[in-house]
């Protein structure tokens, strides 16, 4: 008989539980096969510009990606932690921290994205999402030149639509 289980710290285990014949007694020996951290296997986002201010864009997409079951990873220099996450200064970090990011979203103005387009490119996310306000051309055309996916689209949208 297999057993699936999740714990809080993203680990799955899958037990093995074999009956076991010692001639008078059965005996059910529980086996631990393995234990894999699933981090990766969900979908890891990095939210750049994240900030603890409930008002904030970045905030909503944080709390609306963590409901849906993503795996999230704020990125802010500013800040150690927000809403129990801890914070990463940047990109870089998050992709270490991660393994692999699946999607990096975007809360930073233009002006503020362009002494960070090397360290996004070095983090080799599977796609970016710019959101409204921080479409930057000379990122887009760096994400281009090594084939990372991006778009201009707002992750509450994308979310509240289920095309996230």
């Amino acid at each position: 008989m297999k057993e699936l289980g999740f714990d809080s710290l993203n680990y799955l285990a899958v037990r093995i539980i074999m009956p076991m014949d010692i001639g008078w007694k059965m005996l059910r020996l529980t086996i631990v096969e393995f234990a894999m951290n699933t981090r990766d296997a969900k979908r890891t986002v990095a939210v750049l510009g994240a900030s603890p201010k409930s008002d904030r864009y970045s905030h909503k997409a944080m709390t609306r990606l963590s409901e849906a079951g993503y795996s999230v990873i704020p990125v802010n220099p500013a800040y150690t932690e927000i809403e129990g996450l801890a914070v990463v200064g940047t990109v870089l970090q998050a992709a270490q921290v991660a393994g692999s990011l699946h999607t990096l979203t975007l809360y930073l103005a233009p002006s503020r994205l362009e002494s960070v387009i090397d360290d996004i490119v070095a983090a080799r996310p599977q796609r970016v999402i710019f959101n409204p306000g921080t479409e930057l051309l000379s990122l887009q055309r760096a994400l281009d030149r090594v084939n990372i996916p991006w778009l201009e689209a707002c992750t509450l949208v994308l979310l509240s639509t289920g095309q996230f």
